[in-house]
């Protein structure tokens, strides 16, 4: 019997003190799992009261998890943000390029559109064609067209645009031909005055925005905003043409001729599609023969 003490007793000291606390409570716990359903109307005051002691707790115990899943969502958003900002960007630039594209293209019709708009003669034959390159020479006025003696050009013919006279061919090939414009200093082109009728020649100063008119009589009645046009002597340019408007008027005692300077019509600058102007005789269909080099009125190179 004392043996049977002894190790029941050594058998009891060799529970760790954490088994008892477990023990314990799962005798209260059962207990109160017992009452509770014995008793449930008593014991629903302790359940709110339980609850309402342990409601902190549970929060605190809470705030980790919610921590680590606030930082997984703030990291998340970010990302997302930052990659649907990325998206946004990518389709801000394609839609700014859209537009470019769009204002080109409309710019680019209403010019075309003032082409076959602009007054031509019933008497010319015309044929459209394309800017493509520009002289890299600083001190020449000269672009590439991408139409030649395939389609009829030839050199001397006249080169206008919506708005006015811009050059004549001085060069051509079997597809392309050189445009000289009337703003270089080699070229002249033979003028009136629209107003008055009064004729001269304008000449080039290697300036886009500015043309000297020579040989203008100092008795000429020339005004800032007069018209120039086109007389028809040479051959080379038909009359009636738009060229450019008399932008200043300098009249000098003694001086045979007056000293003007226009500004030219035609958007030398910033058109792209020009017409090429081909005479056609009244009994003919065909354009005529270009006038020859002597003939020109420009000066060679």
């Amino acid at each position: 019997m004392g043996d049977f003490g002894y190790r029941s007793k050594r058998r009891f000291d060799d529970i760790p003190a954490g088994g008892y606390r477990l023990l314990l409570a799962v005798l209260c716990a059962g207990a109160l799992s017992f009452f509770d359903s014995r008793y449930p109307e008593q014991f629903q005051i302790v359940r709110h009261e339980g609850q309402q002691v342990l409601e902190p707790i549970n929060r605190l115990l809470s705030y980790p998890e919610r921590f680590i899943v606030g930082i997984g969502d703030r990291l998340r958003s970010q990302k997302d943000l930052y990659e649907e900002n990325k998206t946004l960007r990518a389709e801000l630039l394609q839609t700014a390029v859209q537009l470019q594209q769009l204002a080109e293209s409309r710019a680019e019709n209403t010019r075309l559109r003032a082409l076959l708009d602009s007054s031509l003669s019933t008497n010319d034959h015309i044929l459209n064609a394309e800017i493509i390159s520009v002289n890299p020479n600083p001190s020449h006025q000269v672009f590439t067209l991408n139409k030649g003696q395939r389609e009829g050009i030839s050199i001397g013919l006249p080169v206008l645009d919506a708005k006015g006279v811009m050059g004549q061919i001085v060069e051509t090939t079997d597809r392309l031909s050189s445009l000289m414009l009337i703003s270089d200093s080699r070229h002249s082109i033979p003028v009136r005055v629209e107003r008055t009728g009064d004729r001269a020649i304008l000449t080039g100063m290697g300036n886009s925005t500015k043309l000297r008119l020579d040989y203008a009589p100092e008795s000429a009645d020339i005004k800032v905003g007069d018209v120039l046009v086109t007389s028809g002597l040479g051959d080379s340019f038909p009359s009636g043409y738009f060229v450019a408007t008399i932008s200043e008027v300098k009249r000098q005692h003694g001086s045979e001729f007056t000293e003007a300077y226009a500004k030219p019509l035609a958007e030398l600058d910033s058109s792209r599609h020009v017409i090429v102007l081909f005479r056609r005789s009244l009994h003919d269909e065909q354009p005529i023969v270009a006038p020859t080099n002597s003939e020109a009125s420009y000066a060679s190179p």
